[in-house]
């Protein structure tokens, strides 16, 4: 039995942007880099796993990595809002079995 793809998801703004931008990259105006740098960290981990599956867009993507990574930064909030959701956990917890 065969197995089916058609009913993916298709690929978010977000990610059709990226892929955009990163078939033109280096030649990026100062604005679009901007935009790419801002955009990458929020793009969900399977849209860039398509994208470094990609044979157009893989070598480029490799390359921006290489030349911005250091300007990628991850969003703190969500890590932030686990932390503190688990510490609290925690302590329900523990008041609850003392």
């Amino acid at each position: 039995m065969a197995t089916s793809y058609g009913r993916l998801r298709p690929r978010s703004g977000a990610a059709l942007q990226v892929g955009s931008l990163l078939n033109r990259y280096p030649r990026l105006s100062e604005q679009e880099l901007a935009n790419l740098i801002e955009l990458m960290p929020y793009l969900p981990i399977l849209d860039q796993a398509l994208i470094t599956a990609d044979d157009q867009l893989a070598g480029k993507f490799a390359e921006f990595l290489r030349d911005h990574r250091a300007m990628l930064t991850a969003p703190q909030h969500p890590i932030a809002l686990f932390t503190i959701t688990a510490f609290l956990a925690l302590v329900a917890i523990s008041w609850a079995f003392s």
